[in-house]
């Protein structure tokens, strides 16, 4: 009896590591294989749900080119200049399973105040190259070569800053503080913690606990991106950088973000020393403030902007 106990115990166990794993590799899944946006779908979503002027994008100037990451990965870029000729630009970051086309939105308000913008695509997404995406890991690395051609292209004295949104955001966060020649940041919708990030969505949406899950997802993550994700965590990378005091940083988020909380960007608001900003746009979902209230986001960016005489 004790026997075919045992052999019980086993058999069940057996299956829960399988269920475990099965479900890590599931977990990861949403993560390094998201939906993939070409440029039409793109403008699909912009016209579903934000103030998309139909030509305008087509119209505007751009030139387009392959830039190298960090590991060969071959990206996809757009420089947009501004009307006038000027030594600033601004680097957008996409969300995670979109594109350079979503980005153009929050190009818009700095395309005006005279700042030239680099769009790209992230590896695994639009016309970019790379099979996974890893939510910053790698992306941050992909920022750093868009940041370098911007201020190759401008030359001496250039004022280059970012903005990103959603994974963007998060990893425009991981690469200021790899790189103090930036002028500013504007994070919109950023997590905080790649991992605690994960814990609430599992319970939010799966009603599954932190362990195994987390782990079996940490896992198979690594195993598919050889990436940590513990190395992800924007609140950590400020916090080594002791606040990261010396470049001005705005923080956006809306207050109705059910998928990543507002209170992500209050923590990293508090985190930050030195000149920063924060804006809770009131009613907006998970990346929708500039949606919900364009004219106040752009006002809002003009005023950080001028706050910091960039």
């Amino acid at each position: 009896m004790g026997g075919i106990a045992l052999t019980v115990l086993f058999a069940v166990l057996g299956v829960l590591v399988v269920l475990s794993l099965y479900a890590g590799h599931a977990l990861s899944n949403h993560v390094v294989k998201p939906r993939h946006f070409d440029y039409e779908q793109g403008a699909a979503h912009e016209r579903t749900y934000f103030h998309w002027v139909e030509g305008e994008f087509d119209a505007q100037e751009k030139e387009r080119f392959l830039l190298n990451s960090y590991d060969g990965t071959r990206l996809s870029c757009m420089w947009l200049p501004c009307a006038q000729k000027s030594n600033k630009a601004v680097v957008i970051a996409h969300g995670h399973g979109c594109c350079a086309v979503n980005s153009y939105k929050y190009a818009k308000p700095f395309l005006k105040r005279g700042y030239n913008a680099l769009l790209f695509d992230f590896r695994n997404s639009g016309k970019s190259g790379g099979r996974v995406t890893t939510l910053g890991f790698k992306e941050r690395f992909d920022l750093q070569a868009a940041v370098d051609e911007a201020f190759l292209r401008l030359g001496e004295g250039a004022t280059v800053g970012t903005h990103g949104e959603s994974m963007g955001a998060a990893t425009v966060l991981l690469q200021a503080c790899m790189d103090e020649r930036l002028a500013f940041a504007v994070a919109d919708c950023p997590f905080y913690d790649m991992r605690e990030q994960i814990v609430y969505n599992l319970k939010k949406d799966y009603k599954l606990p932190r362990f195994p899950f987390l782990m079996m997802g940490a896992l198979s993550y690594f195993v598919r991106t050889g990436g940590h994700m513990k190395e992800i965590s924007p609140l950590r990378a400020i916090e080594k950088k002791e606040g990261l005091p010396k470049l001005p940083v705005f923080f956006i988020h809306g207050t109705a973000d059910t998928y990543i909380l507002s209170s992500a960007s209050e923590r990293l608001y508090e985190a930050k020393r030195g000149k920063k900003r924060l804006w809770l746009c009131e009613g907006a979902k998970h990346a929708r403030s500039i949606a919900v209230d364009p004219v106040a986001y752009d006002a809002q960016i003009g005023t950080f902007l001028e706050e910091n005489a960039l």
